[in-house]
């Protein structure tokens, strides 16, 4: 892939700002992406066993608990949306294969968007990084597996894996929440520009 973008995200004390931020680097990284017949789908990868990899199925089940969600929204007039990936049905290093495989036969030319914990000793924890490249699951503790995702979203949980112990279970939710809220925000926009609170999503036309 071309030209590809990053953008970082320190969690602050001004939330509804920052899932404005969030929602709206998505969105533009969505409609310069994906195409018109592509389904987007949402991998949230890691296991609830180890509570700093519990990122993703943590912002998966956030997802589909959320009456957003449940709802019809529409993006460029797509209207389906799936979620892989809860703390009820996590995907891991045993499933991933098998779970990405599973995607490809039931949904038409996914688009997928992949959320999982991350190590960076670059960026301090606390740090949400959105990219319009494929995120690399387990690298951090030297597993070597599938690279997954049209949009990665990774949120830093530590410098390694005995840092990431240090995380609090409180940090790690707040990053959940800020990613499954600006989502949500994505979700439910009909035009570019969302205005985002936190529980809550409102438009206004462009």
């Amino acid at each position: 892939m071309s030209n590809i973008k990053l953008d970082r995200f320190y969690i602050s004390n001004d939330p509804y700002d920052l899932v404005t931020k969030i929602s709206r680097t998505i969105h533009n990284l969505i409609v310069e992406g994906k195409q018109p017949n592509q389904e987007i789908i949402f991998l949230m990868i890691g296991t609830p066993k180890i509570y700093w990899d519990s990122l993703g199925p943590l912002t998966g089940s956030l997802l589909e608990e959320s009456n957003h969600f449940k709802k019809e929204y529409f993006i460029d007039g797509i209207t389906n949306f799936s979620v892989y990936g809860t703390i009820q049905r996590p995907v891991h290093a045993q499933n991933l294969y098998s779970t990405v495989s599973r995607i490809y036969e039931i949904h038409k030319n996914p688009f997928i968007i992949a959320v999982d914990a991350s190590f960076s000793y670059f960026y301090t924890k606390n740090n949400i990084l959105i990219s319009n490249e494929p995120i690399k699951p387990g690298l951090g503790v030297g597993k070597d597996l599938l690279s997954v995702g049209d949009i990665s979203i990774r949120g830093i949980v530590g410098s390694d894996e005995v840092d990431a112990y240090n995380l609090s279970y409180s940090e790690l939710k707040t990053m959940a929440l800020l990613i499954s809220t600006a989502i949500n925000c994505v979700l439910s926009i009909k035009q570019v520009q969302p205005y985002c609170l936190l529980h809550q999503c409102e438009t206004t036309a462009v």
